[in-house]
């Protein structure tokens, strides 16, 4: 068969020494995997699979003697659980059409493959085209279908591909699919904000939580959401004309927070030189990080532009708020009014 361009994933070993490695993809997921040293290993976005959120593909790839690749795609349902043996029945008969079309085999014959948490399985298709035929460079006789769904809601579709089943290429494709462990993050969905003007002020929630966010001011003016925040559904942004102040910020799935405390969080992302005299506090149930953005050289002596980040973890909800004010008056007196501002707001359940 020629080589197919769908995502697949297999390990190696059996002759060649294998050698455990783990890639990367981000701070929150990995996969664990046996290769034979010689082979190469690459790595690139996924591709789309039914049930899933985001996916990654690895490509090994043998010495060119050997003539066998493998390639893998692996991600996590949406749900963060396995996929049941109704969904896994579906996709395996929507997979495997496509290979039957072209194969010798008029039906997948599957065969168990222990793997590590979960349950694995693979089929080999013969390429009806090259019966009696010797394959070229870029073809290859047969298509290994790996399918591996795994307790922790992960979930590995690989083909392998090679002319040999017999030979080390196929078995250590098997050996190296039996060592993978991935560990992939909840994908976690954030429910579109729902913004409530009422007479009381801006009442902001989603469907994440029963916690709900007012903003007791009926001078609020909804501010145009720009750049990378327009794909984020639980952001928000206003400004509140009278108190001359802006309020943005996220409602979020609490599940989105990875660190243990706020201040964590905000010591994780990378430091920024412009945030001058930082200040850490505890104001009711928010954390807070209170910080001074410069102004330009011709109004420094007037004024000044105090911010304020404050963070919530409540009700499954996680609200990370900002308020900024700019104005000629000390940092210190715009901080206190932020922090005066930050004490008006209500949090309902």
């Amino acid at each position: 068969m020629k080589k197919i361009s769908v995502s697949v994933f297999l390990l190696y070993m059996m002759f060649i020494p294998l050698y455990g490695i783990t890639i990367q993809f981000d701070d929150e997921n990995s996969i664990e995997i046996d290769t034979p040293s010689n082979w190469k290993t690459e790595q690139d976005k996924g591709t789309p699979l039914p049930e899933m959120g985001s996916t990654f593909d690895i490509r090994l790839t043998a010495p060119i003697n050997e003539k066998t690749m493998l390639i893998i795609t692996v991600g996590k349902t949406l749900t963060g659980k396995p996929l049941t043996q109704r969904q896994m029945n579906d996709l395996t008969k929507k997979i495997t059409t496509n290979y039957l079309r072209e194969s010798v085999e008029k039906r997948a014959s599957f065969v168990d493959v222990p793997v590590r948490g979960g349950k694995g399985k693979y089929a080999i298709f013969t390429d009806a085209s090259l019966i009696n035929k010797r394959p070229r460079p870029d073809e290859y006789l047969y298509a290994v279908l790996f399918l591996v769904n795994y307790d922790n809601g992960c979930f590995v579709y690989a083909t392998g591909l090679t002319d040999d089943t017999s030979g080390a290429g196929f078995q250590n494709m098997v050996k190296s699919i039996s060592s993978m462990e991935p560990s992939l993050a909840v994908i976690v969905q954030t429910p579109p904000v729902q913004i409530q003007i009422t007479r009381e002020g801006a009442l902001i929630s989603n469907a994440a939580s029963r916690l709900k966010l007012l903003i007791p001011s009926k001078t609020l003016k909804k501010m145009p959401v720009q750049g990378g925040r327009q794909n984020n559904p639980g952001y928000f942004y206003f400004e509140d004309t009278k108190d001359k102040l802006l309020i943005s910020g996220w409602l979020e799935p609490v599940e989105k927070f990875k660190h243990r405390t706020a201040r964590e969080f905000w010591d994780s992302r990378p430091a920024s030189r412009e945030q001058l005299n930082p200040l850490y506090a505890k104001i009711g149930d928010w954390d807070v990080f209170l910080y001074d953005l410069p102004l330009p050289e011709i109004f420094r002596s007037t004024g000044a532009s105090a911010h304020l980040q404050a963070n919530l973890l409540q009700e499954n909800a996680w609200i990370d708020l900002h308020l900024s004010r700019t104005d000629a008056k000390p940092s210190e007196t715009l901080r206190n009014e932020l922090i005066e501002y930050l004490k008006t707001l209500e949090i309902q359940k």
